[in-house]
């Protein structure tokens, strides 16, 4: 193995006198130049093969100063020439490691070169595709924006439609409301019957056609109107009064001819505005209001055709005609002769009636014994007068001032806080005595509810019942809930107690028919005719009565009345029939 450690290249290495030079320049140094190609490609060789034997002998020379360390530690004494070749094959293989050392670098260079080309593609790809995204954005965005014009312009569009919709609808809307507004007024503002075309109804009289009007005139809530001063002209009777209350005056047929009156001649009386029709001094609650127009007076229809006897009210549909007329007399009439039935009111004038024998009565009371000691009290509970069966309902109605001149408080009124209840004088003396027979019977928790009622407070009682029936069912017109609630509370006027006379009791919270299911009931049922008290609306007679069934509400009429009445399974209109009498007594006004 040679050893070339100890060559030295020359002075000039790269010059055509250098040992190395020569070597690795081979033919190329001495052949002619031939031009500068030639030249520059002999002056390239020759500095890649100067850098060659220059980076050689810088190992080589790496390799001595190495050796010559290794030389000295090996001179160390103890040391052997086995160390020393020891020391030299290890020095051969660290150079063979840096050669390995430097290729592994130059292929971590060519890595790392790869990496950053490769990283630069990735930065452009990335950067070409942000803008290729960043185009995209662009187009989507201008497309955007031209739909949301077009969006814009629609909704532009539809808002002027929608407005001049609305607008249109607007003015259909108006001009109904107008010819609604117009409609009314003429039904309710213009319509004053003064004979002209300015309806579409025809009134009728004795088929001679006295006035036409609009229907909204005639029929008012679907109620037939009929103008009574009309009817008073086809009548002969005499008016008088004011805007406030319009009489009319049926004369006496056998009265004499100068029109003088005799006491005879019946009358009726509208109150305007309301539905107060006073027949005979007996007042009525009609089903609507009386009004006025003008000068003259229009009436329910149904109160004409119902009231005034002799004539009819009808209505012919299909002709829209109103026709009255009076009814002829058949059997006095003859041919080329009508003979019409009196015109006459169906209410007549209360007066006062004798009170009835009881004394020659087929049936008297007989003698009766109490428990407890009820002497002081027996002039009380058969009272000789009669006039305790007066008989009040909606055919013999009271007078609004009618206050009886005797009130008396009532002591076993019930103690739940109300205010003490008055009777007559004989009513409340005689209750006093059956409440005393009662506790003897072990019955002592019933209680008077209701005694004396004024004109006002029924009508108050009645009208809230009314409006309870009408809440309760609003379907209901007024006057089908009046119709309701006249099955359990009266008329105000026709009601028993403004008498005075009746009394409401029983034991229970409210008066229910189920107070007939108690001791108290059938006691009173047995015993309260022996002080002079019937039971007024029975269960049994409430078509005769015309009111349903109250087992509360007692009435006085006196001992021997009541035995007649209880004996014969009577009511009190049944017992005024048998009487021979109507059984009314005048209570059209005070006293």
């Amino acid at each position: 193995m040679s050893d070339n450690r100890n060559r030295r290249p020359t002075s000039d290495p790269y010059g055509p006198a250098g040992g190395y030079g020569r070597q690795a320049a081979g033919t190329g140094g001495r052949q002619p130049r031939q031009g500068n190609s030639r030249t520059q490609y002999g002056q390239q060789q020759r500095q890649e093969n100067s850098r060659t034997q220059y980076g050689q002998q810088q190992r080589q020379g790496n390799d001595r100063t190495q050796y010559g360390q290794q030389q000295r530690r090996n001179n160390v004494p103890g040391r052997n020439a086995s160390q020393s070749r020891g020391n030299y094959q290890q020095m051969q293989g660290g150079r063979n490691g840096y050669a390995s050392r430097s290729d592994e670098a130059r292929s971590r260079a060519r890595l790392e070169a790869l990496r950053r080309q490769r990283a630069e593609e990735e930065r452009e790809r990335r950067r070409q595709e942000s803008l290729r995204r960043e185009r995209q954005l662009r187009e989507e965005k201008k497309k955007l924006e031209k739909k949301m014009k077009a969006r814009r312009r629609e909704e532009r569009k539809k808002a002027r439609k929608t407005f001049f919709g609305r607008v249109a609808v607007g003015a259909v809307i108006f001009v109904i409301l107008a010819a609604v507004t117009a409609i009314l007024f003429a039904l309710f503002f213009t319509r004053s019957p003064d004979g002209k075309t300015r309806g579409k109804v025809t009134y009728v009289y004795g088929g001679t056609k006295v006035r036409t009007v609009s229907y909204g005139t005639a029929f008012q809530n679907g109620k037939m109107y009929v103008c009574f001063n009309d009817v008073a002209d086809y009548l002969g009777m005499a008016v008088t009064g004011n805007a406030r209350e319009m009489k009319f005056v049926i004369p006496d047929p056998d009265g004499p001819s100068d029109g003088a009156g005799t006491g005879r001649e019946e009358s009726i009386v509208f109150t305007v505005d309301t539905r107060t029709v006073t027949v005979n001094s007996r007042p009525l609650t009609v089903d609507v209001d009386s009004v006025l127009y003008g000068e003259k007076v229009w009436v329910s229809g149904d109160f004409v055709a119902e009231y005034v006897d002799g004539i009819t009210v009808l209505y012919n549909k299909s002709r829209n005609t109103i026709s009255v007329s009076r009814i002829e007399d058949e059997e006095k009439s003859v041919p080329g002769n009508v003979v019409y039935v009196p015109v006459t009111l169906k209410l007549k004038s209360t007066a006062p009636m004798d009170p009835p024998d009881f004394e020659n009565r087929p049936v008297a009371a007989p003698a009766v014994t109490f428990t407890a000691d009820l002497a002081e009290y027996e002039e009380y509970m058969n009272p000789r007068s009669g006039d305790y069966t007066v008989l009040v309902n909606s055919a013999y109605p009271m007078g609004r001032d009618y206050v009886p001149d005797d009130l008396t408080d009532v002591r076993n009124t019930k103690n739940d806080g109300r205010e003490t209840q008055q009777l007559r004088t004989c009513a409340a003396k005689a209750l006093e005595a059956l409440f005393d027979e009662m506790a003897t019977a072990g019955i002592t928790d019933v209680g008077v509810t209701s005694g004396y009622r004024s004109y006002d407070s029924q009508e108050a009682l009645f009208n809230g019942y009314v409006e309870a029936e009408m809440e309760a069912d609003p379907e209901l017109s007024r006057e089908d809930a009046e119709a309701i609630v006249v099955t359990y509370s009266s008329r105000p006027g026709t009601s028993e107690h403004q008498t005075g006379l009746c009394v409401d009791m029983h034991n229970l919270e409210y008066a229910t028919v189920e107070f007939a299911e108690t001791d108290a009931y059938r006691w009173l049922v047995d015993n309260a005719w022996k002080f002079g008290f019937i039971e007024r609306y029975p269960a049994a007679k409430t078509e005769v009565t015309g009111v349903s069934f109250e087992p509360w509400h007692w009435r006085f009429v006196g001992r021997n009345a009541a035995y007649a009445i209880h004996e014969g399974g009577l009511c009190l209109e049944e017992f005024a029939a048998s009487s021979g009498t109507d059984g009314t007594t005048d209570t059209s006004n005070g006293g």
